[in-house]
């Protein structure tokens, strides 16, 4: 396809980047694990591999676009490429796909492509009417499959991401329009193969854990060094492993309602408990209660809600955690329990994500939503 760079004018900088990730003397691992109600656990192995293609320069990449596809020679730093036979060309040009590897008369896998055009977000919802429910958000220049267009030509029937539904016309560029936006929007993502990953700040085992990121999860890679891949992180840079994580050329797409409020990786367990317990937001605390509608206490609050999901809690906070497995804050998920006090537990509240809880909160508060760390929690519990 003539919009984008031929696989041979890349392919220096694509054995740069990929012999990085695979011919390095010793590659360290960094992932973690999770099972049922255990505590993940850091796993750091070392493996050893020949340098048969001689010393690999560290590779530097444009921090503002990431790799993209159709501008290769944004990899302005690979030098001392060793000759390699055409095998190991043909295994290295493998690790991240090109236009045209995806099907015959696609761009990169899209057999109709538009792509937002908007200020803020798009609604995608889940009939062609302004009056149907919002199933999820576009923002600007996501890309997306237009599937139909409805009779009155105001709506297309789409998929981006895991976001299926329809969208106003008004707000999408197709036909040459889109493909005018193709090089500068396809970029590099390193999507996790783990169950947990570790983001560090900087690229060693050493060094702090700044969040943790789940399997299938798609992080924008910044940056190349050795056996650690920069990624953007909201407004900052951090590390992963190059062992867990794999390479793909993706354009941004838009992401679901329940993406959007509790993150890609939360099951739909976690989610629909959250929202069960947040339905009753507003009704009134009694001391000693646990009537969801007519007034409970936080600990019958919690005791009611888990118990829609069949997990049994006594009406005491102070033992409600030993029914389940102590975690840290930072790990904790929509669904887990944080539990407060001074000195000793008094208080407890389901965490629903990006730093907030529920509970029922005190007489003249009711059930309302709150920040998580209003006060330091005493401990975090998971019962999932």
């Amino acid at each position: 396809m003539n919009h984008i760079t031929k696989r041979e004018k890349g392919i220096a900088g694509i054995l740069a980047l990929t012999l990085a990730l695979s011919v390095g003397v010793k590659v360290s691992a960094d992932h973690t694990e999770q099972t049922n109600n255990v505590q993940s656990a850091e796993q750091e192995t070392t493996e050893d591999v020949a340098l048969t293609a001689g010393a690999i320069s560290e590779i530097q990449m444009s921090h503002a676009t990431g790799l993209c596809a159709g501008a290769l020679t944004d990899i302005y730093e690979y030098s001392t490429i060793a000759s390699v036979s055409e095998n190991e060309k043909d295994i290295v040009a493998s690790k991240l796909l090109l236009d045209e590897d995806f099907e015959e008369g696609t761009i990169y896998g899209y057999k109709n492509l538009g792509f937002s055009e908007v200020e803020g977000n798009l609604n995608v919802r889940e009939e062609a009417s302004t009056s149907s429910s919002v199933v999820g958000k576009l923002t600007n220049h996501n890309a997306v499959e237009i599937i139909s267009t409805s009779k009155d030509g105001k709506w297309y029937e789409i998929t981006s991401g895991n976001v299926e539904g329809y969208v106003s016309t008004d707000y999408i560029l197709t036909g040459d329009d889109a493909l005018a936006l193709v090089d500068d929007l396809i970029a590099t993502y390193a999507t996790v193969n783990v169950k947990t990953l570790n983001v560090r700040s900087e690229a060693n085992t050493d060094s702090n854990i700044v969040t943790k990121v789940n399997d299938a999860e798609d992080l924008l890679v910044t940056s190349i060094s050795d056996d650690w891949i920069e990624v953007a992180i909201d407004d900052y840079t951090a590390f992963v492993a190059a062992d867990y994580v794999t390479l793909s050329n993706k354009f941004p797409t838009g992401k679901t309602i329940k993406e959007l409020h509790y993150g890609s990786d939360v099951s739909d367990t976690r989610v629909a408990l959250c929202e069960y317990a947040l339905q009753f937001v507003g009704n009134p605390y009694v001391w000693g209660g646990s009537s969801l509608t007519n007034g409970t206490d936080c600990s019958g609050f919690t005791m009611r809600v888990f118990a829609q999901f069949g997990i049994s809690l006594p009406h005491y906070s102070g033992s409600q955690p030993s029914y389940g497995t102590r975690i840290n804050a930072e790990d904790a998920q929509p669904g887990d329990l944080f539990f407060y006090g001074s000195g000793h537990i008094s208080h407890v509240a389901i965490y629903i994500g990006n730093g907030q809880i529920v509970h029922a909160a005190s007489s003249r508060e009711g059930i309302k939503i709150s920040s998580a760390y209003y006060q330091t929690p005493i401990c975090v519990v998971s019962y999932f």
